[in-house]
């Protein structure tokens, strides 16, 4: 999450590039899809999974899959 203005406050989530300003990072949005360790599903399932920008899915499989989606604000030394 970057800002763009003196507030601080994040104006929007951008991948991350050479083309980020580094000091402009004041949050970092995490995304994990989880899967069982064992096909134990009845049938495949036809969900699909938003994880930031990227959708994910359907499996043509029986895991179980969880979405887990988390943001991080970073403490500045700068403010």
């Amino acid at each position: 999450g970057i800002y763009a203005d003196e507030s601080r406050t994040v104006t929007n989530f951008v991948p991350w590039s050479s083309s980020v300003e580094a000091s402009r990072v004041v949050a970092i949005r995490i995304a994990l899809l989880f899967r069982s360790n064992r096909e134990t599903a009845p049938a495949p399932s036809s969900s699909s999974y938003q994880l930031g920008a990227r959708t994910l899915g359907p499996f043509d499989d029986r895991y179980l899959r969880t979405a887990v989606e988390s943001t991080v604000v970073i403490r500045s030394t700068a403010m």
